[in-house]
């Protein structure tokens, strides 16, 4: 742990998670016994092959699905005690969403993908300060259709960044863009990480990543390991 991490208030927790699925034919314990402690405004990276665990837990963290044993806590709240209501309030709340497919709004432009998060969002940072800080200005206007994966991508952050979430989950925020793109997209989290504080957690199968991070993890058949970079 860096020391920065250190004067940090932690802001998850989880002890000796665990997921099951068991459709009455088949049991997989995809998230084994995971353990971790993540600090406010650190950037986090999770490295893993497919079928690792990682989008599951993912999904854990971000209160998308509801764990099988242990306790995950959001500050003092005990995620896994949350009711749908409770889950679906801390989706809305604490945590930003970017995932590799941008699930953009074909038939919404630019700068009203982004309003319409904005407008379910109690206290949305300013669109347009958005818009600027992601690099989309004179594309306001454009449709998805109009923009290149790259840019695609920025619409997809910003209407994550928009809400002022806690913590921003990425996963493999860089999979369906070229190198150039990616680096550009990783240098854009990292800004946004340090200039607004944001606590960041990536998913990714791509080494590349562990050089932007704080602190790095691999998960492999659901177990996580925290790895010296």
């Amino acid at each position: 742990m860096n020391g920065a991490a250190e004067l940090r208030k932690p802001i998850l927790k989880a002890y000796n998670v665990n997921k099951i699925y068991d459709n009455g034919q088949v049991r997989t314990h995809a998230v084994k016994d995971v353990s971790f402690t993540v600090y406010e405004g650190e950037f986090i990276v999770i490295l893993g092959p497919s079928g690792s665990g990682k989008s599951t837990l993912m999904n854990l963290i971000g209160g998308m699905d509801a764990i099988t044993s242990g306790e995950l806590y959001y500050r003092d709240q005990a995620i896994h005690g949350f009711k749908k209501k409770e889950l679906a309030k801390f989706r809305r709340n604490v945590i930003g969403f970017v995932f590799q497919f941008y699930n953009l709004l074909p038939s919404l432009n630019c700068i009203e993908n982004i309003r319409l998060t904005a407008d379910l969002t109690k206290d949305p940072l300013p669109v347009n300060e958005i818009i600027k800080k992601v690099g989309l200005e004179g594309r306001e206007r454009h449709f998805p259709s109009q923009l290149s994966g790259g840019q695609q991508q920025r619409v997809a952050l910003a209407r994550a960044i928009v809400k002022a979430p806690e913590i921003l989950l990425c996963d493999e925020p860089t999979g369906a863009l070229d190198t150039e793109t990616s680096y550009q997209v990783l240098d854009l989290l990292q800004q946004i990480n340090r200039e607004y504080n944001k606590t960041l957690i990536i998913i990714s199968h791509d080494t590349e990543l562990v050089k932007y991070a704080d602190r790095f993890f691999e998960i492999r058949d659901g177990k996580l390991h925290e790895k010296v970079s």
